[in-house]
């Protein structure tokens, strides 16, 4: 009595396989065969789908303290079986723009987007995002890649700002100012934006540590001023620093 197939093995494919098996052909030939139908069963059981997988979607960098860019790369591959692309990468500010290949990712390939952010004179870690839109299987997704870079602040002065308050006795108040750079940087003049105000300079240790002593000569009403620094410093955006001098209401 004969046996009837079950319909998990109907598939055109196995029957394909099963009747290549029972073919009188060398076995060379034979093994080719049932590898080329394997293939295919294989294909149909997974779909061919793109899929890019980024090494890292944040990027850590030190600018050095003359450095006017720096770039950000972000490496990545297709893992699928089919194409992807990079549609758009959008930045929300203007110190960061992109750079991303336009051609479409083959399956096993790599690429990278640089990006290239503009280094300011603010110290200390900036952080900024580009926004990526990807392609894959006629299907977009978003993901977000983070630029993070550290400024070194040569100069700090502690506190930022000297406070008085309208009507209370005149006393001095003191910045300190801190060179941090590899060498020495001389502190050569301390000037406010107004007049009102005392400035008296300490060298605590020549090119790498002052005080500067500061007294309003009138506290009685409001005001705002600005103390530039002025440094031989040979990085021009850290040469002249700022700190401020408030008489603030009662």
């Amino acid at each position: 009595m004969g046996c009837a197939m079950p319909g998990a093995l109907k598939h055109p494919a196995w029957i394909a396989l099963a009747g290549a098996a029972d073919f009188p052909s060398p076995d060379g030939v034979k093994q080719g065969m049932i590898a080329v139908f394997s293939g295919v069963l294989l294909a149909a059981g997974h779909p061919l789908r793109a899929e890019l997988h980024f090494e890292k979607t944040r990027v850590e960098l030190k600018a050095k303290p003359d450095q006017e860019q720096i770039d950000a790369v972000f490496e990545f591959e297709n893992r699928g079986t089919s194409s992807a692309r990079i549609v758009t990468v959008v930045s929300g500010c203007q110190c960061l723009h992109a750079k991303f290949p336009a051609e479409a990712i083959a399956a096993g390939g790599k690429n990278r987007i640089t990006g290239v952010f503009k280094v300011g004179n603010f110290p200390g870690v900036t952080e900024k995002t580009l926004q990526v839109r990807v392609e894959e299987d006629g299907k977009s997704r978003s993901l977000a890649l983070t630029v993070a870079v550290e400024l070194q602040e040569l100069i700090t002065i502690e506190p930022r700002t000297a406070a008085w308050t309208v009507g209370e006795a005149r006393a001095e108040r003191t910045f300190t100012v801190t060179m941090n750079g590899d060498g020495p940087i001389r502190l050569l003049a301390v000037e406010p934006s107004r007049p009102g105000f005392t400035v008296r300079l300490e060298t605590v240790k020549e090119g790498a540590e002052y005080r500067v002593h500061v007294t309003p000569s009138d506290l009685a009403e409001p005001a705002l001023g600005v103390f530039r620094f002025k440094t031989d410093c040979k990085y021009p955006r850290f040469a002249n620093p700022i700190a401020f001098g408030h008489v603030k209401k009662p």
